[in-house]
């Protein structure tokens, strides 16, 4: 197996960051992020590659080679490129939920009650409390996105074509659906915490909302 000296694992490591971090920031940044995914999916490829071409006994379990050994419904090697692509699928969201731990411990220690308040009660409230967290911190502020066909929402017409923005912030901090929105409150989904995960479609907007076996979820879910 190939090994990589410390230069290229920090820029391998800051490719997948700026796949993160540039996505809504600017232009500029944006570009860095798409530079990053391609200069990282040309990695997992030749990753793949070479777990094909010389596999390594023993190694039957690692992620790599569950990839590389994936077959389609019809029993053929998936592609070398759709499989770096679920390689690196693994690989991000892994990095991403070094995001959560920072916003978590924000949350934590912003305000001294919510930590002790979690801890006084942490197995009624760990569940309430993730799901506060998605609500007051959205992983990303914003979804930008072109509209595939006409759509109609709430009597307003989106053209095909068109450029709109899902803004999650202002989605889940609104005071027309949700009590108190600027007060982090780690009750507020007691009861309710796996039903927003796994049946509620859309009353959370944390770049994962819809059906949970059928949607995109991600470290943002």
């Amino acid at each position: 197996m190939e090994q990589f000296d410390s230069e290229t694992l920090e820029k391998l490591a800051r490719n997948q960051i700026s796949m993160i971090s540039g996505a809504v920031t600017s232009p500029v940044d944006h570009i860095k992020g798409i530079t990053g995914r391609n200069e990282s999916e040309k990695w997992a490829e030749n990753l793949i590659k070479e777990a094909r071409e010389h596999p390594v006994p023993g190694k039957e379990h690692l992620a790599l080679y569950a990839f590389a050994h994936a077959t389609d419904l019809d029993g053929e090697l998936l592609p070398v490129e759709v499989a770096a692509v679920e390689l690196l699928n693994i690989i991000r969201p892994t990095v991403a939920l070094t995001i959560w731990v920072a916003l978590m411990g924000h949350a934590l220690f912003a305000k001294r009650e919510i930590y002790d308040e979690l801890h006084s009660d942490f197995d009624e409230l760990q569940d309430s409390f993730i799901q506060e967290l998605r609500r007051y911190y959205p992983f990303f502020p914003m979804l930008p996105a072109i509209a595939m066909s006409d759509v109609e929402v709430d009597g307003y017409l989106i053209p095909k074509d068109s450029w709109v923005v899902l803004d999650l912030y202002g989605s889940n901090h609104d005071e027309r659906t949700i009590a108190s929105p600027e007060k982090f409150d780690s009750r507020r989904f007691i009861g309710r915490a796996k039903d927003i995960s796994y049946e509620e479609e859309y009353e959370m907007i944390a770049q994962g909302g819809g059906k949970f076996r059928e949607m995109h979820r991600c470290a943002g879910e």
